[in-house]
């Protein structure tokens, strides 16, 4: 099997082959706002994985972690996202924990590719939110070396017909997210939509 490039080899954007990035973060940071809030700030060269990396981190951390609220953004070769993550459970100490633990993290180079675009796709997806929602729909577009360009995430609650209790509504998530596809995922598309599917959620593609 060949040789694939490192990232020293500066091919240009997009790439002709897949490139592994083997740069570090250039800011991973987060700071926390009452007793189950923070917010988490990350930029790095744009690759596969990226976002996973940090979110594994964060159930890694608590599994009861949830973001509540997401947005990434990617300009040429360079990525950008912050999060809101809330602990879904009685008051905890152990949030203040998190900017330690993701300090230490952040010296950890997240792998991931750069990959040969086919086709740039939107995608939408909405079902009941829960913590590792964001998570399980990016470890199945990283199988197929998906790379997330842009994500925005809107959270309501939805409430059954005629009812005057408000007490009991259910939280949805509706994400709408930019992606670089391969050729090999191009090709395999309606197999990600029945995973994704799976997961409880209904997706529309553009």
């Amino acid at each position: 099997m060949a040789n694939l490039p490192d990232e020293s080899a500066q091919i240009a954007i997009p790439e002709a082959k897949p490139l592994k990035i083997t740069r570090g973060w250039e800011i991973l940071a987060s700071k926390v706002s009452g007793y189950n809030t923070a917010v988490v700030m990350g930029a790095a060269r744009a690759r596969t994985g990226l976002l996973l990396s940090v979110l594994n981190k964060l159930q890694e951390f608590d599994p009861m972690t949830n973001v509540d609220a997401a947005s990434v953004k990617t300009l040429e070769d360079h990525a950008t996202f912050s999060l809101l993550v809330r602990l879904h459970k009685n008051p905890s100490l152990k949030l203040t924990e998190l900017p330690k633990e993701l300090g230490d993290f952040a010296q950890k180079t997240p792998e991931g590719w750069m990959m040969p675009i086919d086709k740039l796709v939107k995608m939408e997806v909405e079902g009941a939110d829960r913590p590792a929602l964001l998570r399980d729909i990016c470890e199945i577009l990283d199988t197929e070396k998906i790379d997330v360009k842009d994500l925005d995430t809107d959270i309501s609650v939805k409430f059954p017909k005629n009812t005057e209790d408000f007490s009991g509504g259910t939280p949805m998530a509706r994400l709408t997210l930019g992606l670089y596809l391969p050729r090999e995922a191009v090709q395999n598309m309606e197999a990600i939509r029945t995973r994704l599917a799976g997961l409880g959620l209904d997706v529309r593609m553009e």
